[in-house]
């Protein structure tokens, strides 16, 4: 996978709504877990990424792929 492919699937998820786990309605945690399955082929839940919120991801220890801060100045 390039990351022109991961773009891409990005980019094709505008204005869809997707519910994961189909429990609390549609979050953003439920993007993330669409979004793993994609890049990596596994179920974030079975990988220890059930988590509450998206914001609890940055907590989840992980050798799966490298966590980079936001940088708001940074356009990449």
């Amino acid at each position: 996978m390039t990351r022109q492919d991961a773009l891409n699937w990005l980019n094709a998820q505008k204005g869809k709504s997707l519910d994961y786990d189909n429990q609390y309605g549609i979050q953003c945690v439920d993007f993330f877990n669409y979004y793993y399955l994609y890049l990596t082929g596994r179920n974030p839940y079975t990988d220890g990424y059930g988590v509450p919120g998206a914001k609890d991801l940055w907590n989840i220890a992980t050798s799966r792929f490298t966590k980079i801060a936001n940088n708001p100045n940074d356009a990449n």
